[in-house]
């Protein structure tokens, strides 16, 4: 009997021969179950930080973090100190700034608050100008000391001489697919073997798991849930979602999809098209609409009189929209539903559909494919001595299909495909 993998590899052959109309269907309807999978525009609900973890007064470590992180209230409100000094205090991220860790040895909340408001070392040096003074208190400099003094444990949870822990999102029903899909593509390409002595777990995440985990992958339940692990410094791995573009890329790594990216790129097209009034159907993602504004001054979004329809629902008939300007994003295509004629398919992750057709797999499936042979290439770069920071700093130069995070640190491409669909297909081979 043929199997389903090879009767859908037979239907990929076909697909080659295919009128490009049909094939354009095709691709249509994968993007389709993609945006489905994924839940991309759909509405979603606030989730707890993974781990459970909540910033109180009665919590110095995560005070501590939000200090070092640059996201408290008070005089690190703008800027932390993992800016220069890296996430792990290792520093060497502007020239030779210091290694805090080697350093706390000599350093209590009084001689640090010091050092902080008045710019003297614990040695009575004058610190480089360079180092910004700021106005903390003793018991915020306390803080600092309490949860330096924790990093070099944190930056290692989910590390044992024998195992490297990564959390996943795998509820609801959709995630379990893709987390399923992602813990195949690790377990193929692992073929039973060792990273540095060490395999691969993946454990639920939950409430309690985020201290026992290198990072989190998958698909989150929510959001919320992407920067709520970015909060406590869980890194976040290759969300197959939409992400804002602004993220920090030391805590998070996506395969495209900035919708800063996808602003630009359709705004660049409306203007040439003289564009300066939309109208909306369905829901766009989160910030598109703000950010259309910011590319397109004054650019009106109503329900008449536009002259031309961002679709992020289906169509229907009766919009009468055949003869007009229609952009369609993944979320408006339905199996068998024909588009509007002339319509214009917008696709923010090119890349990750180009690396789907050459595989001959489901964009979800593609998507944890590529993300399983980052993860593994990461673990292998950082080396024996794995951490947090250093596996997020090895990511940077693993090289991947189609795409550069040496030069696009948080999407590893700012690709964005606008074009008819009917010739769609052909052109994102």
């Amino acid at each position: 009997m043929t199997s389903a993998r090879e009767r859908g590899r037979d239907e990929g052959r076909k697909r080659k021969v295919m009128k490009p109309r049909t094939a354009a269907w095709m691709m249509a309807a994968a993007l389709m179950a993609w945006a489905a999978q994924t839940g991309v525009g759909a509405p979603q609900q606030a989730s707890p930080i993974p781990g459970g973890i909540v910033a109180t007064q009665e919590n110095p470590q995560i005070e501590g973090h939000d200090l070092f992180t640059g996201q408290g209230t008070g005089a690190f409100g703008r800027q932390g100190c993992h800016t220069c000094h890296g996430r792990d205090g290792r520093g060497g991220a502007e020239g030779t700034t210091p290694d805090l860790i080697a350093a706390l040895p000599q350093y209590d909340a009084a001689t640090l608050h010091r050092a902080l408001v008045s710019g003297l070392a614990a040695d009575g040096r004058t610190l480089t100008r360079l180092m910004p003074r700021v106005a903390v208190s003793v018991a915020e400099a306390g803080l600092l000391v309490t949860y330096l003094a924790t990093l070099p444990r944190r930056e290692r949870q989910g590390v044992t001489p024998g195992t490297v822990t990564i959390c996943l999102w795998d509820a609801p029903k959709a995630a379990a697919r893709y987390g399923q899909s992602l813990r195949n593509a690790v377990g193929r390409k692992l073929a039973g073997g060792r990273l540095h002595g060490r395999t691969i777990a993946f454990l639920p995440a939950g409430k309690q798991t985020a201290a026992a985990c290198l990072a989190i992958m998958g698909l989150p339940p929510d959001r919320r849930a992407i920067p709520d692990a970015m909060r406590i410094g869980l890194p976040v791995l290759y969300p197959p979602v939409p992400v804002e573009g602004g993220e920090d890329a030391t805590v998070l790594r996506v395969f495209g999809g900035a919708t800063r990216t996808l602003a630009a790129a359709l705004g660049q097209d409306l203007r040439q098209r003289a564009v300066t009034r939309i109208e909306v159907l369905g829901a766009a993602p989160e910030g598109l609409i703000e950010a259309l504004n910011y590319e397109i001054p004054g650019l009106q979004v109503t329900p008449t009189g536009s002259s031309a329809v961002l679709a992020f629902a289906p169509p229907s008939d009766a919009q009468g929209l055949d003869d007009g300007l229609i952009y369609l994003f993944p979320t408006a295509l339905l199996r068998n539903t024909p588009p509007p004629k002339g319509a214009i398919l917008v696709i923010d992750r090119p890349a990750l559909l180009a690396h789907a057709n050459r595989l001959d797999l489901p964009p979800s499936e593609a998507h944890a494919d590529l993300a399983a042979t980052a993860l593994l290439a990461g673990i292998v770069s950082a080396g024996r001595d794995l951490t947090r920071s250093g596996m997020m700093r090895a990511l940077r130069d693993i090289p991947l299909p189609d795409h550069d995070f040496t030069r696009h640190p948080l999407t590893g491409t700012e690709a964005v495909a606008i074009l008819p669909l009917a010739g769609a297909a052909d052109r994102l081979k």
